[in-house]
């Protein structure tokens, strides 16, 4: 499993952001929180919850299909409100 510093390093780059060790940390930030969640966005970073969501999987469904490139025309489809 790779270290907290490589994955949210990854993370960085992949948001194309400057990397901040206040990131290894995030429970430490003073900054206001303005969501239902602020509890959790104040809890540190744990691995218990890592791969957890797999126990769900079998419900994704076609969430589990990649997501169309940007500018690619959704598929059509049939929805039973729709059709009279």
């Amino acid at each position: 499993m790779p270290s907290q510093r490589r994955r949210r390093a990854g993370f960085s780059i992949f948001l194309k952001i400057d990397w901040n060790d206040a990131c290894l940390a995030p429970e430490r930030n003073a900054r206001l929180v303005k969501t239902a969640s602020k509890w959790q966005a104040r809890q540190p970073v744990y691995k218990t919850s890592v791969e957890r969501w797999r126990r769900y999987e079998p419900w994704f469904g076609e969430l589990r299909e990649p997501a169309p490139a940007v500018g690619t025309p959704a598929p059509q489809r049939n929805h039973p409100a729709s059709t009279s």
